[in-house]
Parts: C-alpha cells; structure tokens; sequence
C-alpha cells in the first residue's frame, strides 16, 4: 500500500522547479552578482535594451554592422553571467581576472571588426593585423559558446578543425583540400557566412525584440491571466486539470518560445493541480511537458528557429507564422482530446468567473491584439513588436494589480 504524499508548498515546488530547470538549462545557471556589480550589470543590459529597440526601429546602421554591435553587448554579458564550470559558486560580489580579460578581448577584437569592416568589404584583402584579431574574434566566441550550450560547441570546433587543420591528411571521399588560416578567419569572421551571419542576424533583430515583448507581458500579470482563463474554459469538463494544462502552456507558448521555461511557470501550477484531483504525479508531469514544447512553434512568438527559418527563406516573419498556425492548433487540439477521457473536471467552487477574469486582467490581451493587427496590414514583425512593447506599458496601467511601475519595467528588462 502507497503511503499518502507528503504535503509540499508552493515555495517547495517552486525551488524544486526551479533546481530542475537549472540542471537541464544552462541560462538558469547564470552567476548572481550582489553590491556594484549588480547595478552595473543592470545598467548595461538596460542600455543593450534601448540600443537595440533604437537600432531595429530608427537606426541606420548596416546589418553586419548591426550583428557585431548586438555580439560587442552579447559576449561580454555572456563572459559576465555563465560560469566559467558548471560546479561554480553562483553568487558573487566580483568576476574572476580571467572573464575581465576575455571581455577586453571581445569588445576590442569585435570593435576593430566593426571599424574595419567596410574597408574590408570594399577591397576582401586581409593583412596579418586582421587575421589574428579574427582569431581572437573566434576564440573568445567558442568560449562564451561553450559555457551557453557546452558539447555542442565542442562538436562545432571539431568540425572546424576538421575542415581547417586534419581533413587535408585523410585520404579519399573524406579528405579536404589544404585551407590556409587567412582563408578561415575571412570566411569565418570577416564575411556573412560565419560568426556574423545568420544565427546573429536573427538575434540582433527578430529574437531579441519579440524575447523582450513576452517578457513585458509576464511582468504585466498575463501569466495569471493564462491560468485563470484556461480555468474558466475547461476547468470543469472531463479531463478539466489536464485541459487547463494544455490550454495554459498553449497561451504561455504564444509568449515564450521556450518549452524549459514554459513548464516553470505554468507547470507550478498545474502540475499539483493534477495531482490534487487524482493524476497519477507521472502522467500529470507528462502532460505539461508535451503541453509546453509545443510553445516553440505556437504563434506569434515562437522558438528561435522560426526566425531562422524566415531568414533563411527570404521570406517574412508573417508567412511563417501564419503556416505554423495549423499545426500549432492541430497539435494542441490532439492534446485536449488526449487527455478528454481523463478524470472528472474541477469543483465550480474551485473556477474562477469568467467576467471577473477579463475585467481584472482582460485589458493585457490588448498589446497581442495589436501586434498581430500590425503584422496582418503590412507593417515588419520588428516594428509591431517594438510598438507593442509601448503599448503594453500603458495598458498594464488600465488596473492596479497589472499596472508596471519603474521597478516592474527595470526587471522584465533585465530579464
């Protein structure tokens, strides 16, 4: 006979999640900086932020040189954040000596780079000044890239390897022709195929715009919203705390393109929601990841690889949006009848009324309204999500409980 389960808190499972999401994710493993350095580090992302939103709606610099300005902000934070090993001592008051001298190599490698470019661009020659500091360039990138996603920047700088140095000393199909190192570093660095091509086109403008957009969502209460309305759709029909999973991870998915952080902030929630009414911990635990990792292609803010994608396909944002649409809703209408002839739904006295959810927190639909309408009428996915980074400030100010003051601004920022 199973003896009954413990009683755990929120807080408990909220640090359990959290835990979890740290062992899996490695941006949740970030350092945590206290005293000076924490309110550097906070003015520099807040700067990245406006430079960002300036240079995708005003600015007038050059794509490439949009991408190593947006990498000048990027490597640096990276060095500052992600620690140098896994088993690091997270909080910290100061970096080590060794992530100060990085950052000085990123920012003056990539700030050449972005001097020299157009010279470069103009002639394609390079001189021995150029090709070492493209080597700095690589190595200070291969380094930030193994603390983010570890092996697999390890597999990328064997493949690189191969094609540069080894490849030419193996015989037949699998052998290579003899690159010289100024070859690498000007396909590499100084040209769109590598380092500054795609992957940091796409960071620079679509990822980071629309990331900052669900962030501003989160921090304006819609997080909860998503919660109360999928109680209040199906919180009572067969299956109803299945259903609510869905429905909620379905919503948070249109905000966040991450399946990882996804299950963090709704699966708190409605995992012991599950449970309480009868799942079994296993099933209820796989349904909100199946659930949350179709928030990656769930329209309008999806996972990075549809930017990509629309980069890739010399096509618009919109178009990939609107042919993600269907098997966004086939996927997460499979999921609801899945989990239809489940247990019996949630207690009345348990939901929510739905007038009072859309009159408390209704009004936070409004900048989803308006970043959609300004897509569908011709406008750029950037300039919708700029403008409906605005209009969320202002509209969160329609209640007190959703309304963003400074502080509230300054974190969903920050994060």
């Amino acid at each position: 006979m199973e003896e009954p389960e413990k009683f755990v808190s929120q807080t408990e499972l909220d640090d359990k999640a959290q835990k979890l999401v740290e062992e899996k994710d490695a941006d949740s493993r970030l350092r945590v900086y206290v005293g000076p350095m924490e309110k550097a580090l906070t003015a520099v992302l807040l700067i990245w932020a406006v430079f960002q939103v300036w240079a995708n709606m005003f600015g007038t610099l050059g794509a490439v040189k949009l991408r190593t300005a947006h990498i000048m902000f990027l490597l640096p934070l990276a060095f500052t954040l992600y620690p140098t090993f896994k088993k690091e001592r997270r909080r910290r008051r100061l970096m080590p000596v060794w992530d100060i001298a990085l950052i000085a190599a990123a920012i003056l490698s990539y700030g050449y780079l972005f001097m020299r470019y157009d010279a470069i661009a103009k002639t394609g020659r390079l001189n021995s000044t150029d090709v070492w500091v493209g080597v700095v360039c690589l190595v200070v990138a291969f380094e930030a890239a193994r603390r983010a996603s570890g092996n697999l920047a390890i597999i990328a700088l064997i493949f690189l390897s191969y094609f540069a140095v080894w490849g030419r000393y193996i015989p037949g199909t699998f052998g290579t022709s003899a690159f010289t190192l100024k070859r690498v570093i000007k396909a590499l660095v100084w040209d769109t195929n590598g380092v500054l091509g795609t992957g940091a086109g796409v960071s620079a403008t679509y990822i980071f715009v629309f990331v900052l957009f669900g962030a501003f969502l989160k921090y304006s209460g819609f997080s909860q919203f998503i919660n109360d309305i999928a109680l209040t759709l199906v919180g009572q029909t067969p299956g109803g705390p299945a259903k609510v999973a869905v429905i909620a991870s379905a919503l948070m998915g249109m905000i966040n393109g991450s399946a990882i952080a996804n299950v963090a902030t709704t699966g708190t929630i409605t995992i012991p929601l599950m449970k309480k009414t009868g799942y079994k911990k296993d099933f209820a635990a796989a349904v909100e990841a199946v659930a949350s990792t179709g928030g990656q292609f769930t329209p309008p803010i999806m996972g990075a690889v549809g930017f990509v994608m629309a980069e890739f396909m010399c096509v618009s944002y919109t178009k990939v949006m609107l042919a993600a649409a269907i098997p966004a809703f086939l996927y997460y209408l499979s999921l609801l009848y899945s989990v239809h002839l489940g247990l019996s739904g949630l207690s009345k006295e348990n939901i929510p009324q739905a007038g009072k959810v859309l009159r408390e927190r209704g009004h936070l639909l409004i900048p989803l309204v308006v970043l959609l309408a300004l897509m569908f009428t011709g406008y750029t996915p950037l300039f919708a999500a700029i403008i409906a980074i605005f209009v969320t400030i202002p509209v969160s100010w329609v209640r007190k409980e959703t309304r963003m003051d400074l502080e509230t601004i300054v974190r969903a920022t920050v994060e």
